[in-house]
């Protein structure tokens, strides 16, 4: 009995994780409209504000591979980059892409800044080196409804894990 509880625990716990997927974004270095995006992304802090996985297509071959294998699953034909996979959806383009990320983030109602005047900014901060340009991308953050999910598989755990301990204790 007790073996089985483990199992189903460890079950519990691991699909609780991987069924939430990441936000994926395919680009290639050689795509200017990729560059652009990625411009657009940085400039309005989408990278720092959404946890979404860069993949790079043209130089990587397990990117590559990954790539056509969520294409397939989605049954997305177009073979074009930039393409962003999330929730079992794709979005291509920039203008698609863009459009599905503003749902995410709040409006900031105390900024009179357009997105034209926050790239200008951007730029003007690189220009002063403020932004170091040779800089990776940063890490993707944690998002919260994964923070959310492994919550509570944690505390569902620990629940069976007392009632297991309780019962056993009890029958002492």
């Amino acid at each position: 009995m007790r073996n089985k509880i483990l199992v189903l625990l460890t079950l519990l716990m691991f699909f609780s994780q991987s069924t939430y997927a990441e936000m994926l974004l395919f680009v290639s270095d050689s795509c200017t409209h990729c560059k652009n995006l990625e411009e657009e992304l940085r400039a309005k802090d989408y990278f720092e504000q959404l946890t979404i996985l860069r993949f790079e297509i043209s130089k990587d071959d397990d990117n590559r591979l990954f790539y056509l294998k969520n294409a397939e699953e989605l049954n997305y034909t177009g073979g074009q980059v930039p393409l962003l996979i999330d929730e079992g959806k794709y979005y291509e383009g920039s203008s698609q892409i863009l459009q599905y990320l503003e749902q995410f983030i709040p409006k900031d109602t105390d900024t009179d800044l357009t997105p034209e005047d926050s790239i200008q900014l951007n730029e003007m901060l690189k220009a002063s080196t403020l932004i170091d340009e040779s800089s990776q991308d940063p890490p993707p953050k944690t998002s919260n409804k994964t923070k959310i999910i492994g919550l509570i598989a944690i505390l569902f755990g620990l629940t069976i894990f007392g009632t297991i301990i309780w019962r056993a204790r009890k029958k002492r």
